[in-house]
């Protein structure tokens, strides 16, 4: 081994740059890489609250999947990660207690207008609260505006009558006051101007 000043020196040189290579090799085949542009939040997407503090349903929260992170971990095949992993619907409405939460199920039908850039416009969903199904279509009306068309479907020999129903929502404002998080909703401007889109029947 060649033990001159000038080999010593070289050597100090090179083994830690090797190792500051192969540690950075592995952090980045270990690290979740982009696959592709990183999603775009639909407009839908996020918390809503009805428009009338007396409304029948009281909260929708939307989520939609998303899937733009390829974790590729050492000695083994790439695997796509998604999160959330699914559409989802959570609701808060009615129950036989008073208000509470219908839970969160998939969507039973989206539609993408490509007018708007293939953003997610509509999404239905079915409830099953007690011995009924709640049946829900969502619309976007505009940014910050959603209408709500919603009907109940007792089983058959129910005393209890169906009904339908429309409402309103509109995006659930957060701000921090005094440490706090508070959430309100604004007042939608013209609530004599609402329009049912024609795409309420597909």
């Amino acid at each position: 081994m060649d033990t001159s000043p000038k080999s010593i020196h070289v050597r100090r040189i090179v083994l830690p740059c090797l190792l500051f290579f192969f540690g950075l090799l592995g952090s980045v085949l270990l690290w979740p890489m982009s696959a592709g542009a990183l999603c775009t939040s639909p407009t839908m997407e996020g918390n809503w609250v009805n428009v009338e503090t007396g409304g029948v349903l009281k909260r929708i929260e939307l989520r939609f999947k998303c899937c733009d992170q390829v974790r590729c971990p050492v000695g083994q095949s790439c695997v796509t990660v998604c999160n959330p992993d699914k559409d989802s619907v959570r609701v808060h409405g009615p129950c036989d207690s008073g208000t509470c939460d219908w839970g969160i199920v998939v969507p039973v039908y989206s539609f993408m207008d490509e007018s708007a850039g293939y953003q997610t416009t509509r999404v239905d969903a079915h409830f099953q609260v007690g011995n009924e199904t709640r049946r829900m279509v969502i619309i976007l009306l505009g940014n910050d505006q959603l209408i709500v068309h919603w009907s109940t479907d007792y089983p058959a020999g129910s005393t209890q009558r169906d009904f339908s129903l429309i409402e309103y929502f509109e995006r659930e404002r957060c701000f921090t006051l005094m440490g706090r998080t508070v959430c309100q909703s604004w007042v939608l401007r013209d609530p004599f101007e609402r329009r049912l889109p024609k795409i309420m029947n597909k």
